[in-house]
C-alpha cells in the first residue's frame, strides 16, 4: 500500500472509533451540502419563546423548500424534523440523540435557535425568537444561496 492509502485508512478508522466512543452520530451530517437546518432547541414544548418561534415561522411552505431549509425540534435527548421534504407523515417521529442539545444549545438558556448552513457551519445562534423575514434575509444573503438564486434565473 502507498502511504496515502495508509493515511486515508487511519482517518477512516479514527472517525469510526470516535463515533463508537461517543455512542452517537451527528444526524445532521446526513444533510450537509443538501439542506440548511434551523434548530429549535428547548427543554419543553410549553416554553414561551419556543411557542412564539413556532408562530413566527408560520407555515413551513415552499419558501422553506426553496431555501432547502429543514426545521428541527431538539430536546435534551431527542430530535424531530418538522418538514422533511417528500417524506411520509411518519417523518415527524422523535429520534434519540443525546448530543445535539448540548452541542448546539446555548448553555444556561432554556431556548435557542441555531441556523446551520449547507456547509454544516453555524451561521446564527441566539436565545431569542427569530422572525421569518429575518431568517429568510439571513439565508438569502449567504453566498451559496445567492448562487442558487442566480442559477435559478439563468
Amino acid at each position: 500500500m502507498k502511504p496515502d492509502y495508509l493515511i486515508s485508512i487511519f482517518f477512516l478508522v479514527a472517525t469510526l472509533m470516535t463515533r463508537v466512543v461517543h455512542g452517537q452520530e451527528n444526524p445532521l451530517e446526513d444533510y450537509q451540502w443538501k439542506h440548511r437546518i434551523l434548530l429549535l432547541i428547548t427543554d419543553s414544548d410549553s416554553e414561551g419563546r419556543y411557542q412564539q418561534q413556532i408562530s413566527a415561522l408560520g407555515e413551513l411552505d415552499s419558501d422553506f423548500e426553496d431555501r432547502k431549509l429543514l426545521v428541527v425540534d431538539v430536546r435534551t435527548d431527542k430530535y424531530s424534523i418538522r418538514n422533511r421534504p417528500k417524506m411520509s407523515q411518519m417523518s415527524n417521529l422523535w429520534k434519540t440523540n443525546k448530543t445535539m442539545y448540548s452541542q448546539y444549545g446555548i448553555k444556561g438558556k432554556q431556548f435557542s435557535v441555531v441556523l446551520i448552513g449547507l456547509d454544516g457551519g453555524v451561521k446564527l445562534r441566539q436565545a431569542k425568537v427569530l422572525e421569518r423575514d429575518q431568517l429568510f434575509e439571513r439565508i438569502d444573503a449567504m453566498p451559496m444561496r445567492s448562487a442558487e438564486i442566480k442559477n435559478k434565473y439563468k
